[in-house]
């Protein structure tokens, strides 16, 4: 399971099934959401410390301080430079 935040609150994946996923709402989990994988977003606010999982920065952590549409500009913790990234290409850090 990982979590996931919804239109309307967080959330929780709870399944898996080819190309489709089913999403339970922390405020309503009685009757679980199922989507089409590509209806999915990742979404990520400035401040937040994450991951680079695949690409050309791949393994590279740092700071998100800007957000335009699936664009993150990230501030690298090993270059201390500006890096722009997909969205999909990321991770939440657990590292600080």
């Amino acid at each position: 399971m990982s979590n996931c935040k919804a239109s309307s609150g967080n959330g929780s994946l709870t399944a898996t099934f080819s190309s489709c996923y089913t999403l339970c709402l922390m405020c309503k989990c009685q009757d679980p959401l199922e989507f089409p994988a590509h209806e999915l977003k990742k979404f990520f606010k400035m401040g937040d410390h994450v991951k680079v999982i695949s690409g050309r920065y791949e393994n590279d952590t740092g700071l998100i301080v800007r957000v335009e549409d699936n664009i993150v500009v990230l501030f690298s913790d090993l270059t201390m430079h500006e890096v722009d990234v997909l969205s999909s290409s990321l991770c939440a850090s657990t590292l600080l």
